[in-house]
């Protein structure tokens, strides 16, 4: 079968979420807790804001988001 199964996934130790509706946050932070996806959650409101986090981690020589959430309008 080619279906994936939440507990199929890759463990990821760095996620960014980047969303201009904080209320989001919580929603993505949930669905990755479950399917345990994901150690650290970093959270962006908006895209200059994520660029600056990762500008500043890259700099300083610190892990780097394994997976980016991007919410596009």
């Amino acid at each position: 079968t080619t279906d994936t199964k939440l507990t199929e996934l890759p463990q990821l130790d760095l996620v960014l979420v980047i969303d201009d509706d904080e209320g989001w946050f919580f929603i993505y932070k949930n669905i990755l807790r479950k399917a345990g996806v994901g150690n650290q959650v970093l959270t962006a409101n908006n895209g200059l804001e994520g660029l600056k986090i990762l500008q500043s981690r890259a700099a300083n020589n610190e892990k780097m988001p394994e997976l980016i959430f991007l919410d596009i309008k």
